[in-house]
């Protein structure tokens, strides 16, 4: 009963605050523009907010928080991400959240309702392979920004990427508190 009040709150209060959030990027037409049909559109949120709060805001605008399946796919946003959020904003909430305590797929995509099945988990410079559930209560997933080709120290330590792929990745995933407050990329098929 306590789970179910608290999140209903939750999204009470998530509409109140989504209220106050208008962000100019967000109109499908333009965002679908030169997209093919079925093509990924997708537009970067940059209200640091909890997780319930940024799925709440996608589905207000008929939207889905950010579901990423592919290498190729995760390429793209980060290619949307280096052009259209500020800089300061290193972390962004994915739809991707733990479901039950263990088994194949402990994450789904919960706008879809799909299995995580591509992943691309982070390591720190010690060794911690993410996902950790660190203090037993990260249940959400955020991909990290890494604003250097080589390191990054911004987030859990230093990372190494490979520049010799053309698809390098520049950012990682970690679980994290639903609770944080990350910015968020909201998706629509054009």
């Amino acid at each position: 009963m306590f789970l179910h009040n608290t999140l209903r709150v939750w999204v009470l209060l998530s509409f109140v605050n989504m209220a106050l959030f208008e962000s100019p990027n967000l109109d499908r037409k333009k965002l679908c523009l030169n997209k093919s049909k079925e093509e990924k559109a997708y537009a970067i949120v940059p209200f640091e907010v909890n997780w319930y709060q940024a799925f709440v805001f996608c589905r207000n605008k008929k939207m889905d928080l950010v579901i990423i399946t592919s290498k190729e796919e995760e390429f793209k946003l980060n290619e949307e991400i280096k052009a259209y959020a500020p800089s300061n904003l290193t972390a962004f909430w994915l739809s991707a959240v733990k479901f039950g305590v263990s088994g194949f797929f402990p994450f789904i995509w919960f706008s879809d309702a799909s299995p995580v099945i591509y992943n691309n988990w982070g390591t720190t410079n010690v060794g911690i392979l993410q996902p950790d559930n660190y203090g037993g209560n990260e249940n959400c997933v955020v991909t990290n920004r890494i604003t250097s080709a080589e390191v990054s120290t911004k987030r859990w330590g230093t990372f190494k990427t490979t520049t010799e792929d053309p698809l390098s990745l520049k950012m990682y995933w970690s679980d994290e508190k639903c609770e944080n407050k990350f910015a968020f990329v909201c998706q629509v098929k054009c």
